[in-house]
């Protein structure tokens, strides 16, 4: 039973290890991609976003991890979609926002958006124009991962999340391996030992049967003098 749960435990431990690796490398991956794409995370054409704020409450919450995919077509969205663009506050600060379209605005070759958040009352003062548009939402999203994601993407939440344990799991690798090399190394010296042990008994066994032998003889030839 034991060794059986032990094997269970081998199992499920080496597939955890397994899905962080894995996910160390997603993050890994997005981060570098990030760095080139105006620190927006992406992913073969999709985009990961955390959303922060309640302005879309109802639709994607505080917490929410939503995916994005990339805008083929930015000068022809219709509204209704959310959409996820870099816009600017009032101290001059860029950052990412998602919102829904709800005004399409054309003059001429002149298209601009007008966006709102869903739980907010009012639209946004700042139109967006279709180069700011970073992706469209796909309708995608995972409750309270965008907590998780964003502390994981800091240096101390990756440290303790996903550095900390693969470099833990190395150490517990390298000790059962060390373990292993050292009871293999004991069981050689027992067997050796063991046929050590064997062939000194075989010889005490033939010597004791020749001293025998050798005294029957001498008492046979005192006899005969």
């Amino acid at each position: 039973m034991k060794s059986k749960l032990k094997r269970v435990f081998t199992i499920l431990s080496n597939a955890l290890m397994v899905l962080i690796i894995i996910f160390a490398a997603l993050i890994s991956i997005m981060s570098l991609n990030a760095k080139q794409n105006d620190n927006v995370p992406s992913l073969f054409g999709y985009y990961t976003f955390s959303i922060q704020t309640d302005s879309m409450e109802g639709t994607i919450n505080p917490g929410d991890f939503i995916i994005g995919e990339e805008v083929e077509d930015p000068y022809n969205l219709e509204e209704g979609t959310v959409i996820t663009f870099v816009t600017v506050n009032d101290k001059g600060q860029y950052y990412l926002n998602t919102h829904t379209i709800i005004t399409v605005e054309r003059e001429g070759n002149l298209v601009q958006y007008e966006t709102q958040g869903d739980n907010e009352e009012y639209p946004d003062q700042r139109r967006v124009a279709p180069g700011d548009i970073v992706a469209v939402w796909t309708g995608v999203r995972i409750p309270l991962l965008g907590y998780v994601v964003t502390f994981l993407s800091g240096q101390l939440g990756f440290f303790l999340c996903i550095v900390l344990p693969v470099l833990l799991y190395t150490i517990w690798q390298v000790y059962k391996l060390v373990v292993a090399i050292s009871q293999n190394q004991k069981q050689k010296i027992l067997e050796e030992a063991s046929t050590q042990t064997s062939d000194e008994l075989k010889q005490a066994i033939i010597n004791e049967y020749l001293a025998k032998q050798k005294a029957l003889e001498e008492a046979k030839e005192q006899e005969k003098e």
